[in-house]
């Protein structure tokens, strides 16, 4: 049994705790928050990032254009899954204001615990 409840909806669950760090950043300025989830929410939170998101990888190339819509980008999501103990997933991707808003409530922004 995890020692913290889910992030969405808190309930206690058998199994490891998952995190998932998201970051969106506009210039200068920068918003994260953290979600300890169970199994079923933290692959949720995975079919969602895919579409505001790409795995980042060493010959990852970042553009200009929303990861969303490819319209112009005026934001930037960064997300690392953490599946259990070791190394997180890293996502990153450009998104424009209207995707960035999807993808905060999608990604259940206000749900997370801020990081300071």
């Amino acid at each position: 049994m995890a020692i913290f409840p889910c992030s969405f909806a808190p309930h206690r669950y058998p199994g490891p705790q998952r995190s998932v760090y998201l970051t969106m950043t506009e210039n200068l300025s920068s918003q994260g928050v953290k979600h300890r989830v169970c199994r079923h929410h933290f692959e949720e939170l995975l079919d969602v990032i895919t579409g505001f998101a790409q795995p980042v990888e060493d010959s990852s190339d970042f553009n200009k254009a929303c990861d969303g819509c490819g319209r112009p980008a005026e934001k930037s999501l960064f997300a690392t899954f953490f599946a259990g103990q070791g190394e997180g997933v890293p996502w990153a991707g450009e998104l424009c204001l209207t995707c960035a808003s999807k993808a905060s409530a999608a990604l259940h922004w206000t749900d997370g615990q801020a990081l300071g």
